[in-house]
């Protein structure tokens, strides 16, 4: 359950906010990423990638998939959720301009998907 931001939360943040056209920049510059890593592809973004794809001709650093791993065990995770996070990894690793996923952008990608009822740990 995803609980409402109270309106101190949402004003506290205000001066670390992004402007839209530095967020949008990040976006074009991401999507640009993703584009030239699969030039010579049917695929223009990650969403587009095939599971089987993006586990194995894209995979993220060494030792990024031990959490998957660990949560697919618990029955956290499906094999399409595990694609889905690659993807969601994928995507954070573009919008930070690094050539690959780390093992922090797995972590958070699989956050995102199983929120604070996983292990997850950095």
């Amino acid at each position: 359950m995803v609980h409402p931001v109270s309106r101190a939360e949402l004003l506290s943040d205000l001066p670390n906010a992004e402007s839209t056209a530095v967020v949008a920049e990040r976006v074009r510059l991401a999507r640009e990423r993703a584009a030239r890593r699969y030039a010579g592809t049917p695929w223009r973004t990650n969403a587009e990638v095939p599971g089987r794809e993006i586990r194995r001709r894209f995979r993220p650093e060494p030792g990024s998939l031990a959490e998957i791993a660990a949560a697919m065990d618990r029955g956290q995770l499906s094999a399409r959720s595990v694609d889905r996070v690659l993807r969601v990894a994928w995507t954070l690793a573009d919008l930070a301009g690094r050539d690959r996923p780390t093992r922090d952008d797995v972590y958070e990608a699989l956050f995102f998907k199983i929120g604070l009822h996983g292990t997850v740990a950095p």
